[in-house]
């Protein structure tokens, strides 16, 4: 036995008597009656679903993940969706972006009329909870167990099973996807999910890494710092693709998991750069 496989045992055994703890964070007491979902995501393929499902009568055969700033997309309520994500530090916490924040909170009190689940990470509730000035009876706040793991697979796909902990949640995505495995949906349908950040990528003549923005959202294209979340400070471009192939590593969890629990995930994004599920 290698000392490499004896840290990972180690770390396993952590997770489990940690995750023991977390677990009550999880989706117990939450029900269903439909088998499939689908997952709404940010990119701007989404657009063209949308576009192509105006109208749709068939659009109830489906339940609906939404996440960040869906509910104030003018067909947000055809969808009705039964759960919205919100990951990012700035449904948290103070930042540049609080107006537009406070728009959605405000928009949620005002237009949800049916029982929807806002699904946060467990370390966030605190912080949600003083920050949001949500008071609509119709919405629920579920904080997720957000302890994540990445070691070996015949404890990993077990521990995500039990809520012991979950793939990181380097995009919102990744928290939506690991919602609708956990919530025992057969077969989930998944669109937006572009991850085309290379094609947007550029440093300037000052050195400073940015993103051409585009969400499905707003036609508008914004040139945008990349800034790191827990400084604020401007991302290094080492750092930063580290941080995206996180997060197409944890897609590749959430496929494995999804395979352990017999669970088809189709990826339905037009150009996607996510390898990791079935492409329609």
């Amino acid at each position: 036995m290698t000392r490499k496989y004896i840290i990972e045992i180690f770390q396993s055994l952590v997770v489990m008597l940690r995750g023991l703890y977390f677990s009550k964070y999880c989706f117990k007491g939450v029900s269903k009656s439909k088998t499939k979902v689908r997952v709404l995501a940010n990119g701007p393929s989404l657009n063209q679903f949308l576009e192509d499902n105006k109208g749709n009568s068939n659009l109830n055969d489906f339940d609906y993940i939404v996440m960040n700033y869906m509910p104030m997309h003018e067909d947000f309520e055809l969808y009705k969706p039964k759960f919205l994500c919100l990951a990012d530090p700035m449904f948290f916490q103070f930042s540049h972006r609080i107006d537009e924040v406070r728009k959605l909170f405000k928009v949620l009190n005002s237009i949800v009329h049916w029982e929807m689940i806002i699904v946060i990470p467990h370390n966030r509730i605190k912080e949600f909870q003083n920050f949001n000035y949500i008071h609509n009876p119709n919405l629920k706040v579920k904080p997720i167990n957000s302890y994540t793991y990445a070691g070996l697979a015949k404890f990993r796909n077990s521990a995500y099973n039990l809520n012991f902990s979950m793939p990181g949640i380097y995009t919102v995505a990744n928290l939506a996807i690991f919602t609708a495995i956990n919530m025992n949906y057969k077969y989930i349908e998944v669109y937006g999910i572009d991850h085309n950040f290379f094609d947007s990528m550029f440093v300037t003549d000052d050195n400073v890494l940015c993103n051409r923005m585009k969400h499905f959202y707003s036609n508008e294209v914004s040139l945008m710092p990349i800034l790191r979340n827990d400084n604020g400070k401007n991302y290094k471009i080492a750092d930063y693709t580290q941080s995206i192939s996180n997060m197409f590593k944890s897609h590749d969890l959430l496929s494995s998991y999804a395979a352990f629990k017999n669970i088809e995930i189709l990826n339905c994004s037009k150009d996607s750069m996510v390898d990791s599920y079935k492409k329609r």
